[in-house]
């Protein structure tokens, strides 16, 4: 397992050695040649990037960091926190795993977390991580594809969590879902059959209509901002929905606070909305509610014109 690597020895010389840059810990090879100096300058240089985006595992000496990749594109702890708390219930899986941020978070809801990561020895990693946790005994890890895995799986599930990738063929990123690997649009039906409830994070540059078009059965969009910065959109799909989405704007602020704002589109368009000259302020709405396009009904929420039918501010 990796962290048999992670020795007493091993975790005081990172920790005295936590803020130096990698490159330089690289360099002491010669100097430690009992040491494994490149494992060590890998862990050193993932715990700095994770500092203040994943703080429970930068505080957590025995957490293994992977390649950097990983880490890149691993969730925000805080948005991981949020969307965990979209599901419930006994059995849950995660089909896409890569760190394992969201499927740590997702396991406190449940009393079973499947958790399928085609990368062997990511999977062992996280794994490791897992109990480094203490949540081991609650998630069953599979190096395996999660869509085959659940094409095999025979039970039905309370909720199923799917991240596809969003890098193509020459590792540029992508928004489109038919572009994602699983391609979301060709398994949405298997995934709304095998789950009461089905969460897909896509990138914040998805557009959301244009996502509402491409699937059935989607109950509520989220926004999901940390500190006024769009970090991910997440469709919930139930296959017995057949009403209009829900478009849920979140801003997850420093202070632990959740900026909130939730609306239909239909309300939106209907909505003629109120409209002022410049006044002594003006305001713009947080990122959530920019990408979404509440603009009419975030108005009336807080008493506020728009400047005109076409602006994004208000005064």
């Amino acid at each position: 397992m990796p962290n048999q690597l992670l020795t007493s020895e091993i975790k005081a010389f990172i920790e005295e050695r936590r803020d130096r840059a990698a490159d330089e810990i690289a360099l002491l090879a010669p100097k430690y040649p009992d040491l494994p100096i490149p494992f060590i300058a890998r862990q050193i240089a993932g715990r700095k990037r994770v500092k203040s985006k994943l703080p429970s595992w930068y505080e957590n000496s025995d957490i293994v960091f992977p390649q950097t990749l990983s880490l890149e594109q691993c969730s925000n702890e805080r948005a991981a926190r949020y969307k965990a708390g979209l599901v419930s219930g006994k059995v849950g899986a995660d089909l896409t795993g890569g760190f394992g941020v969201d499927a740590r978070l997702l396991a406190d809801r449940v009393e079973k977390l499947f958790f399928c990561e085609k990368d062997e020895e990511l999977t062992a990693i996280v794994e490791s991580n897992f109990a480094a946790f203490g949540v081991s005994d609650k998630v069953d890890c599979k190096a395996y594809d999660g869509v085959e895995w659940l094409r095999g799986y025979e039970d039905k599930l309370d909720f199923i969590y799917i991240d596809p990738a969003r890098r193509d063929a020459r590792s540029f990123k992508v928004s489109k879902l038919s572009e994602c690997e699983p391609d979301p649009l060709a398994v949405w039906p298997e995934l709304l059959g095998k789950a009461d409830r089905v969460m897909l994070k896509a990138s914040p540059g998805l557009d959301v209509d244009q996502a509402l078009r491409e699937l059935d059965h989607v109950e509520a969009v989220h926004v999901v901002s940390v500190e006024g910065e769009c970090k991910e959109l997440l469709l919930i799909g139930n296959d017995s929905f057949d009403r209009e989405a829900a478009i849920v704007c979140v801003d997850l602020l420093s202070d632990g606070s959740v900026a909130r704002h939730e609306f239909l589109r239909s309300e939106e368009k209907e909505m003629e909305g109120s409209y002022a000259l410049y006044e002594r302020y003006l305001y713009e709405p947080n990122a959530s509610i920019m990408k979404a396009g509440g603009f009419k009904t975030f108005g009336a929420k807080i008493g506020l014109p728009l400047l005109n039918p076409r602006t994004r501010y208000y005064t």
